[in-house]
């Protein structure tokens, strides 16, 4: 694995997450959407209301089980776990750079999410010097990463 695919991967790992919890925040809306029909469906049994059959139809999908909706928060939930392990072991092997600089400057890019341009305005130093000093740290990165990998 390259420097940056093992950096990319906590980003992975993040878009992961969040596209999970975007779907468990769907399968409760649904759910509770449900429910709510099945609510006003038992106390006015003798009057349909067609606008909760359409938006039902316009949802189009069967009600998720609360086991289903169970077993995605653990998954959610272990994802965060293997999250945290990874990019903490990440983190910790950027900072055994022994160039601090180049340390700092992988930590902010790819752990923080901050542009090269703005590290550079940070650091008063030009986008250009930033971003040879970016390159040389993923170099010295992928050296570090051979050697642990053997």
């Amino acid at each position: 694995m390259s420097p940056k695919d093992l950096l990319l991967s906590i980003k992975k790992y993040e878009l992961l997450i969040e596209a999970k919890k975007k779907e468990l925040l769907k399968m409760e809306e649904l759910l509770t959407s449900i429910d709510i029909k099945d609510d006003y469906e038992n106390s006015k049994p003798s009057i349909p209301d067609t606008s909760i059959i359409k938006s039902e139809s316009v949802l189009g999908q069967t009600p998720p089980s609360p086991q289903y909706i169970a077993d995605l928060k653990v998954q959610i939930l272990q994802d965060i776990a293997n999250y945290i392990q990874q990019r903490d072991a990440i983190i910790n092997l950027i900072f055994t750079m022994p160039n601090l600089d180049y340390a700092d400057i992988l930590s902010k890019h790819w752990i923080e999410g901050i542009p090269l341009y703005e590290i550079a305005d940070e650091k008063n130093y030009a986008y250009q010097t930033i971003r040879l000093m970016h390159t040389k740290a993923l170099k010295s990165f992928e050296k570090m990463t051979k050697f642990v990998r053997q």
